[in-house]
């Protein structure tokens, strides 16, 4: 979670610090969250964004990038029927490799998985990848289906980064959709964080592993578990886990092994 909010306030660099022992962990771990596809593109977006970053030639973001494609190949390679971790092993690599087409052929893929949000990811990296290659009016068309989707499923940060990305080109967005309330219970009402520490629980890590991968304290962790355990009326780690195996949208043969 350290090395994820670091990215997000533009700070890659530390972010990459905090980041690459999990990643040079992940090959071999049996936790789950690392092999998560939003994780994945998550890793190699800011592995991309390290690369571009001034200081880029005197540190080895170039091997993090690439180590999060490998990851997000891997991951497709062990789950061949999952849509979702096929489209996301080429829109990584398409990332890493700077390449139009590949990215083009995530979006295709993704169109085949039931998780809308991927598929907005895949088009607004695709429609970016476009406007640098000067196909604006192919570009802008997917920056708007990007938009269109994150707006429709009530997703505020995607559509305002997909709005801002197109304002930079000259077209306004205007959200035509208010944001829904978040839920009080069930899977819904979980902040990103707390979504992050169920995931770790469920995986087996103790409260203090669980710290230690995010970067926060054990006492932290013990708050967000509560509040969990609360949302979705469990009382244990085991029915956490259960509850987890049994979320509604999870794909079949999903797996980290």
């Amino acid at each position: 979670m350290q090395g994820w909010l670091s990215a997000e306030e533009g700070d890659v660099r530390t972010a990459v610090a905090i980041l690459q022992p999990v990643l040079s962990r992940a090959r071999d771990s049996l936790d789950s969250w690392p092999w998560s596809p939003p994780w994945m593109r998550t890793l190699a977006g800011i592995g991309v964004a390290a690369g571009h970053a001034p200081f880029a030639p005197f540190a080895p973001f170039a091997p993090f990038a690439q180590e999060a494609a490998t990851l997000a190949e891997l991951g497709a390679k062990r789950n061949p029927t999952v849509a979702s971790l096929h489209g996301i092993a080429l829109q990584t690599r398409g990332m890493v490799e700077d390449d139009p087409a590949m990215l083009g052929k995530a979006v295709e893929a993704l169109r085949q998985a039931p998780r809308p949000l991927l598929l907005a990811a895949a088009l607004a990296d695709h429609g970016r990848a476009l406007l640098a290659a000067d196909q604006r009016a192919d570009g802008i068309r997917l920056l708007e289906e990007a938009f269109t989707i994150c707006d429709r499923v009530g997703a505020a940060r995607g559509a305002r980064v997909t709005a801002d990305a197109l304002r930079k080109v000259g077209v306004r967005k205007r959200r035509q959709h208010p944001a829904p309330r978040r839920a009080v219970s069930g899977w819904a009402s979980l902040t990103e964080a707390e979504a992050h520490v169920a995931e770790l629980i469920s995986a087996g890590h103790t409260n203090r592993s669980a710290a230690a991968e995010l970067g926060v304290s054990a006492s932290t962790v013990g708050t967000h578990l509560r509040s969990v355990y609360g949302k979705l009326h469990v009382r244990s780690r085991v029915q956490l886990t259960n509850a987890l195996h049994q979320r509604p949208g999870r794909e079949a043969g999903q797996s980290a092994g």
